[in-house]
């Protein structure tokens, strides 16, 4: 006999009681537990829709029922993002989480469609988030390189969520052509929804970009994607190109279609109206003997680094920065400049150590400037 059970779609470790009604007389009766991992359908967002989840598995429940030599992958609530040919609308897919609560954190990986009860959700996802507590999380699949499938994703119980629910969305691109700069929009992310994908060709070169809020007053998030790659994570951008407000500098590698994704970045704006402006602007340089028109960063070199890197940064205006390094878990992990600076060109050096000198672990940073009430993220990559 077996305990019964209500098994939302995904990765699940189901745990069983053999003989549970105890119909066989034993001396020992809480002795009968076992484990193992099931993969069941999940359930496919309607396209282009918006849900609530009302909880979300513990990554490790019921793994001490298992068997040691069994290999296990986290626990995970699965969707599915349905395929659906659209022509030149659609090309880019994201799927996007955000916990209920702002205390409450979840992560996401997106994988490819699920084959078996057992061959799900597993060890290799195409891509992944993992933001801190009360952030959105997305992945995204480029149609104009994936193959025309539906893909699966795994909602995953971040540290600090405790089962809690969230809310979901599949967000479709739409097309705008190949702007020469300026304005496009005006655009609005609905109450309800967290993010809002426009593809656009773009040349290679210097290229700025800013979220222009037209009076919602959310915290914006902006990020760049070129589609050369099949699958993207939250922070997997082209270089340069994730934005922590409302602007962001790229170096375009190549003419190519770019997708702009546009994002709040937090769960209290989630039932906010938000409209906003895209401004392009090309050509901008970031010349050292020339008093800077934008403050922002120009990059970080070596990146990847090993030891350590330079960090660069210009400043439009004097003013007091703060230059600290996260974690992708949104940590705080070092505190490089804070203090009053000059206009200009700067420099700071990144040894890979967090604020008490231990070394940190191989993996992606991101370095978060603040200045006069505006913030940009640039990311870091440490190898070792």
């Amino acid at each position: 006999d077996q305990e019964p059970w209500t098994i939302p779609g995904g990765r699940h470790t189901l745990s069983t009681k053999l003989d549970y009604f105890q119909d066989v007389a034993e001396l020992l009766e809480n002795n009968n537990l076992t484990g193992r991992q099931y993969c069941w359908s999940p359930l496919v967002l309607p396209l282009g829709g918006v849900i609530d989840r009302s909880s979300v598995p513990a990554q490790d429940a019921g793994f001490d029922h298992c068997e040691p030599t069994v290999t296990l992958y986290p626990n995970c609530d699965g969707l599915r993002l349905q395929y659906a040919d659209l022509g030149e609308v659609g090309q880019w897919r994201a799927a996007a989480v955000m916990p209920l609560f702002s205390s409450r954190n979840v992560d996401l990986e997106l994988h490819q469609p699920l084959t078996g009860t057992s061959n799900g959700f597993g060890p290799n996802p195409e891509a992944d988030s993992r933001s801190g507590p009360g952030e959105v999380d997305f992945a995204l699949v480029c149609y104009r390189n994936a193959p025309p499938l539906s893909y699966d994703f795994g909602v995953l119980d971040g540290p600090g969520n405790n089962g809690h629910g969230y809310t979901v969305q599949d967000a479709l691109s739409d097309y705008q052509g190949t702007p020469q700069g300026g304005s496009l929009g005006p655009f609005t992310i609905l109450p309800g929804r967290m993010i809002e994908l426009h593809e656009m060709w773009l040349s290679a070169g210097e290229f700025d970009l800013r979220v222009e809020d037209m009076g919602s007053d959310v915290e914006w998030g902006v990020s760049v994607y070129r589609a050369n790659d099949s699958f993207f994570g939250k922070t997997e951008t082209v270089e340069g190109g994730l934005g922590g407000s409302e602007w962001i500098h790229l170096n375009l590698p190549a003419d190519d279609h770019y997708c702009v994704a546009v994002w709040k970045e937090q769960v209290a704006d989630l039932a906010v109206s938000a409209p906003y402006r895209l401004l392009l602007a090309y050509g901008e340089t970031s010349a050292p003997d020339v008093v800077p028109t934008l403050t922002r960063f120009l990059g970080a070199a070596p990146n990847p680094f090993n030891p350590q890197t330079v960090i660069s940064y210009q400043l439009a205006a004097a003013g007091h920065c703060e230059l600290v390094i996260h974690d992708l878990q949104g940590r705080a992990v070092r505190q490089l400049v804070s203090s009053e600076q000059e206009a200009g060109r700067h420099e700071v050096v990144f040894d890979g150590c967090d604020d008490e000198g231990q070394h940190l672990a191989s993996g992606v940073y991101l370095a978060q400037l603040v200045v006069g009430g505006g913030r940009q993220l640039q990311k870091l990559t440490l190898i070792k």
